[in-house]
């Protein structure tokens, strides 16, 4: 870790390449002159999958999925394998060849990620199963109740009167904020993003899209409302300032 960012050196010392993301999950080819490896970016990551020579010449392979979660070297050294989804499906295995050509190797129901190819060719992989719920209680409440939704439930914001939580579901197709009042059976969809925070009315909430860099602010009932742009910056958070007229 040098001055916020992440880089590979090899040998010791020598820095190969820094880039200001996540470097995750370095893979020497067989032949040992090319190093794979991930970049995720952002709170809601974006991922690409380069490789850089020992020279510190890196070359994008994949750029920009949803997701890729893990990948390993073919033994002829001319092609990587990978998990990983694009756009909102689920996380299948490709192959990507030295010019960036991907090929879809095998369509799974359940996410596996490579970890490792024998000279034979087997692949060692593993499959992820990831739950995350919140509990709690509302106003009335008068015992602890699940409050989560499709399984992967994060960061609830809590109304001051107790009676409304928000909170953001990451789920495919999409990642989006729901709104969950007092009595209500289910929550309520208010949009794509992350990060929702109710204003001290309850009657608006911010949510923020990381992907397109905007921060909405969407009606909690009926009406229309509208987006702050965050030009060539990344919005992944948001608060309203108290007094409920600005937003930070």
């Amino acid at each position: 870790m040098l001055g916020g960012e992440t880089g590979s050196n090899t040998p010791i010392g020598k820095s190969l390449y820094e880039a200001n993301a996540t470097i995750d999950q370095p893979r020497f080819s067989p032949t040992g002159d090319k190093i794979a490896f991930i970049e995720r970016i952002g709170q809601i990551s974006q991922s690409s999958l380069s490789i850089v020579d020992l020279s510190g010449n890196r070359k994008i392979l994949v750029e920009k999925w949803a997701r890729i979660g893990g990948i390993a070297w073919m033994r002829s050294g001319s092609e990587i394998l990978f998990s990983g989804y694009q756009s909102g499906s689920d996380q299948h295995l490709y192959c990507a060849d030295m010019k960036g050509r991907v090929r879809l190797v095998l369509r799974t129901t359940s996410d596996l990620v490579p970890k490792d190819i024998d000279p034979q060719g087997k692949v060692l992989a593993s499959r992820v199963s990831v739950s995350i719920g919140s509990f709690g209680l509302l106003h009335g409440d008068s015992q602890e109740r699940d409050l989560s939704w499709f399984g992967m439930t994060h960061q609830f914001y809590l109304s001051e009167d107790g009676k409304t939580v928000v909170f953001y579901e990451e789920r495919k197709p999409e990642t989006a904020v729901y709104m969950r009042r007092e009595g209500q059976p289910w929550p309520v969809r208010l949009g794509r993003g992350v990060c929702g925070w109710l204003s001290p009315d309850q009657k608006y909430a911010l949510v923020c899209d990381p992907f397109e860099m905007v921060m909405r602010i969407v009606p909690t009932g009926p009406g229309g409302g509208h987006a702050a742009q965050g030009g060539h910056q990344r919005i992944c958070g948001g608060r309203v300032v108290p007094g409920g007229k600005s937003r930070l």
